[in-house]
């Protein structure tokens, strides 16, 4: 395993984590973008696709689950499960993703992939999408005018774990694409 693969993992599912302890202890998502978390929830299902065919260890496995799973469910609490939903403000987390982000990632994912089978397909689209995933969030905060500290925890996570991830692929593509 790649120290910089274990890296990014660990502070991804860290931010995660920070995230998830923010909601449970404050009731509150004020400040957290749900558009953001669809748009991880779509990279996760896109890119780990290959859990429905191919086995490549205990800990790629469990990773993939808990990424899907865990962002599913913080999707889950900000939309429906009160108290946390009631804080949730849709007119001011109303990034349009779907118009401005998802297309042009596909129409990427489908200009770059090396194979064209579906699979391939969504996991190019899938790298496109999270390099732009975390739009959502910072519009968010540009339009708020007081965000509460540990909101911008998990955007910070996600800065290092795309830095983790840089240097890991870095002449590594296809490893990289093969154990994601």
């Amino acid at each position: 395993m790649n120290i910089f693969r274990l890296a990014g993992d660990m502070l991804h599912l860290t931010s995660i984590m920070l995230l998830l302890w923010k909601l449970h202890k404050s009731k509150s998502c004020v400040g957290v973008s749900c558009r953001m978390q669809e748009m991880y929830a779509l990279v996760f299902i896109f890119r780990y696709l290959d859990l429905l065919w191919s086995y490549i260890s205990v800990y790629n496995t469990v990773m993939k689950v808990v990424f899907i799973t865990a962002t599913i469910y913080l999707i889950y609490l900000m939309r429906v499960k009160p108290p946390i939903s009631q804080t949730y403000e849709r007119s001011t987390d109303k990034f349009q993703y779907e118009i401005y982000l998802l297309g042009p990632c596909f129409l990427l994912g489908i200009l770059c992939t090396e194979e064209y089978s579906v699979a391939e397909v969504l996991w190019t689209t899938s790298i496109w999408l999270e390099s732009v995933a975390i739009v959502p969030q910072l519009v968010l905060l540009q339009q708020m005018r007081e965000v509460p500290g540990r909101t911008y925890a998990a955007p910070a996570a996600q800065v290092f774990l795309r830095v983790f991830d840089w240097l890991y692929i870095g002449g590594q593509y296809k490893l990289h694409k093969v154990t994601q």
